[in-house]
């Protein structure tokens, strides 16, 4: 009897728990569509309930080895408008997103936006662009911050909830003001009395790089209207450092009692220290002048070179953050006349014989204290190549270079192995 009664149950608790598995499966499924639906439908109804739009700390490069940027974006009846630090920061931007199921809740500007989009392109040369997202995972959100993650390039990002009331003109003029304060790239960081190290806050890039005792730091942050945030916080002394608030006073960061005050190194030239007669050294021995003066863009120095008994007019462009100038590959008009295309002055390595191409590579001059000259260096945009010369190819009437009976370019002039420059008065 007792046989027969441990059968029974157990052919019972069989089909119960097929009862139940069916059941589940029955209730899983549909409802699990229905909370997904539910989930975009809140989603979207959460992103379109702020009044005046959220702040976005959007990160690009893959693992964040690229800049932050600061969006401001409003959502409202299937569009979105944007402003943001990516190109013009007064220019304003609407289009089309919404939120899709896919593989999670999936917010996506799914139509073209010139503020948010350029982040996400490619350029000529670079098939990755800034290697930037315009399709985000949503990963959880609250009331006022959803937390958000690129599907592209894998970078976590933070919307939140703009406060109400807030005017997007005068917070992205709040922006612009702290980005132009920062104009200097080295900072002192000085926790209450002590100075604990020297790194860079570089607004070009947007990234802090730091090594304070045995933590070395190298991320990007954002600019906000008041200051910076960055991606993750610095941690000293078991505490966390991340948002800062800039005073224009004493060009410093702060947050508690935590300082990042901004200072000129010796290698620090304004514009107006450049502006002279420099003489030029290179491997020839020929003496060569530059004579530098402001030109007519901001940030720029007009240079006439002369060599060879004749003057050739050159542009280099003056860093705020940095100090030094920059000697990029560009047009050069001929004032002898000689070629009737002119001449393209065209970075090069004499070490390696080697020539970069137009719009590849320049020359840094950074101001030595010590030798009391500018020395020249490679800016490093060539990727295992080191720009060391320039060389000036000579154009003809068919706008090709001119060569001569061996196939070789015909050089108007040439400037190899430049090592530095002096200032004459």
């Amino acid at each position: 009897m007792k046989k027969v009664y441990l059968l029974f149950m157990a052919i019972m608790l069989t089909l119960s728990l097929q009862s139940c598995l069916h059941d589940d499966k029955t209730t899983f499924d549909l409802p699990a569509a229905d909370r997904i639906e539910k989930k975009v439908a809140d989603y979207k109804a959460l992103l379109e309930s702020a009044d005046d739009g959220w702040v976005m700390q959007y990160y690009t490069g893959k693992n964040y080895s690229y800049g932050g940027y600061t969006l401001l974006l409003k959502f409202k009846n299937g569009n979105v408008t944007a402003m943001g630090d990516v190109k013009d920061i007064e220019a304003q931007a609407t289009s089309g997103y919404d939120v899709v199921k896919d593989l999670g809740p999936t917010l996506s500007f799914n139509g073209y936006n010139a503020v948010i989009h350029p982040l996400a392109e490619t350029w000529l040369g670079s098939p990755d662009g800034a290697q930037g997202d315009y399709e985000f995972s949503i990963l959880r959100a609250t009331n006022d911050s959803i937390f958000l993650k690129g599907r592209k390039w894998h970078n976590e990002m933070l919307l939140t909830r703009l406060p109400k009331g807030t005017n997007w003109e005068e917070y992205m003029l709040g922006l612009a003001t702290v980005m132009q304060g920062m104009n200097v790239e080295t900072y002192d960081f000085v926790l209450g009395n002590d100075t604990l190290a020297q790194g860079t806050l570089t607004q070009e890039v947007r990234r802090l790089n730091v090594t304070i005792g045995d933590s070395t730091w190298s991320m990007p942050y954002c600019t906000t209207n008041t200051g910076i945030v960055l991606r993750q916080p610095l941690v000293i002394k078991n505490k966390k450092y991340q948002h800062f608030t800039w005073n224009e006073e004493d060009h410093s960061l702060t947050q508690d009692d935590l300082k990042i005050i901004q200072f000129l190194p010796k290698s620090h030239k304004d514009i107006d220290f450049w502006i002279g007669e420099w003489q030029l050294k290179t491997s020839l021995r020929k003496r060569i002048r530059l004579t530098l003066e402001r030109g007519t863009v901001a940030n720029t120095l007009k240079g006439t070179l002369n060599l060879n008994n004749a003057n050739y007019e050159i542009l280099l462009t003056y860093d705020p953050a940095t100090g030094h100038l920059e000697l990029p590959g560009q047009p050069v008009t001929d004032p002898t006349y000689k070629y009737p295309a002119g001449i393209l002055l065209i970075p090069a390595s004499a070490k390696e014989g080697k020539l970069f191409g137009e719009g590849t590579g320049s020359l840094f001059f950074t101001w030595d204290d010590d030798m009391e000259r500018a020395k020249a260096e490679d800016s490093g945009q060539i990727t295992g190549h080191t720009v060391d010369s320039f060389f000036g190819v000579a154009y003809g009437e068919d706008l090709q270079p001119v060569t001569d009976a061996q196939g070789n370019y015909v050089y108007a002039f040439t400037l190899p192995n430049i090592q530095y420059m002096t200032k004459i008065n």
